[in-house]
């Protein structure tokens, strides 16, 4: 599906939303004089309402005018916009080269939605000659970035790739020569996983626990991560769960996202061990920082429950304290994630909090997010003194984009 690239579904849809509630009082007469006074964000403002139709007439020919406008003038948002627009084909003629033009100024610069977007097109060749070397290379930039995305379609991809190894007669044997006779733990995981699953090989729990348990003790975190799975578990904390929570704990300590996300469970619910949201909580922002889009949803959620306190975890549960502390590089990332949509729904008022944590802890990337907001009026009213505040901020600290809008005022 090419739109899944971009989300652009989801992304039009918080934007539409977003123009009819707090772009609504204001003139589309006054955005339409700034953009022509060559106001990058008035023409992506503008651009905008003339997808929607709320304030002008729905016209996707002047819509794309002015984010060409202000695309051109280094508009992140408006390259980011065409790229998905240009994908998805429905509003403006499908181009998978312009596409890929825009998507490919954004990957540059580090966007990891965009370097999600460009390794699909050069997976299926659209736009760009098919190149599996550029694909990959792409993708695994944007799984380091910490994209929700790109780690799904990445690991999906690695499964089918050793599903397929196992159930080839003619390559299977290959893999247990590694497993067997190197001694390597990667194929001993694959060959358990296998067992485990029933997928590439015929179901076998016996099986799995012998090759698990060799990759296991060679410190594998997805085969102790699995091998967590053939130990018994249940509520509260009993003898009998304890080697499943010690393999849990060893794999979420090496960072294994899926094993962080499901120990913060486990002390959410008293699983396997005493009950502490505030553990939990900490454990989400760690597992949302390194790529698990479900654990910003348990954020909100456990947030939700105290709300009003029925729960006695309320009492000494304390999610900005926690939030507070947490590293900057993980407030960072669960501000992107909710901004782009990648993984979970938009939301560029949670991410302006995430955002803001951040920055107020030094980071600039944050810190040009938080002006980028400002100035476009993402989720609030656009405020070009709080703009103009946080940009010479993040320009002081060296951010590049925030030192050309210092200058130049794009």
């Amino acid at each position: 599906m090419p739109i899944a690239s971009y989300r652009l579904a989801s992304l039009l849809k918080t934007l539409l939303l977003l123009f009819s509630l707090v772009l609504l009082p204001v003139q589309a007469q006054t955005i339409e004089e700034e953009a022509a006074n060559g106001d990058a964000s008035a023409q992506f403002l503008l651009g905008i309402t003339y997808l929607d139709g709320t304030l002008v007439t729905r016209n996707y020919k002047m819509a794309e005018t002015w984010l060409l406008r202000a695309a051109e003038q280094g508009h992140s948002r408006a390259q980011y916009m065409l790229a998905a627009l240009y994908t998805d084909g429905s509003q403006l003629k499908r181009d998978y080269e312009k596409a890929f033009h825009w998507g490919k100024i954004l990957a540059d610069k580090g966007d990891r939605m965009s370097q999600y977007g460009i390794s699909v097109l050069y997976e299926n060749g659209q736009g760009v000659e098919k190149n599996p070397g550029q694909a990959r290379r792409w993708l695994q930039s944007a799984v380091t970035l910490g994209s929700p995305s790109a780690i799904a379609r990445m690991d999906a991809q690695d499964s089918a790739t050793q599903i397929n190894a196992l159930s080839d007669p003619k390559l299977s044997p290959e893999v247990f020569r590694k497993a067997n006779e190197l001694n390597d733990a990667l194929s001993q995981y694959w060959i358990g996983h296998a067992y485990l699953t029933g997928r590439g090989l015929k179901k076998d729990t016996d099986l799995a626990w012998v090759w698990l348990n060799k990759a296991s003790q060679q410190g594998n975190a997805f085969a102790q991560y699995d091998l967590s799975y053939l130990y018994p578990m249940g509520e509260g904390v009993r003898p009998e769960y304890q080697s499943a929570v010690a393999l849990i704990q060893t794999a979420a300590a090496s960072g294994h996202v899926k094993a962080i996300f499901n120990l913060a469970g486990m002390y959410e619910k008293g699983r396997g061990v005493m009950q502490n949201w505030n553990e939990a909580y900490r454990l989400y922002i760690i597992g949302a920082g390194i790529g698990n889009a479900n654990a910003i949803a348990r954020l909100k959620e456990l947030e939700n429950a105290c709300v009003k306190p029925t729960h006695v975890q309320c009492e000494t549960f304390q999610p900005e304290t926690m939030a507070l502390y947490a590293d900057t590089t993980s407030l960072y990332r669960i501000g992107l994630t909710l901004f782009d949509g990648d993984g979970i729904t938009q939301s560029y008022g949670q991410s302006l909090r995430w955002f803001r944590l951040a920055a107020n802890k030094g980071d600039v990337e944050s810190q040009y997010r938080m002006a980028f907001i400002y100035q476009n009026g993402l989720g609030v009213e656009r405020d070009k003194h709080m703009a103009r505040y946080w940009y010479e901020i993040a320009a002081r600290n060296g951010q590049p984009d925030a030192i050309r809008h210092v200058q130049t005022g794009r």
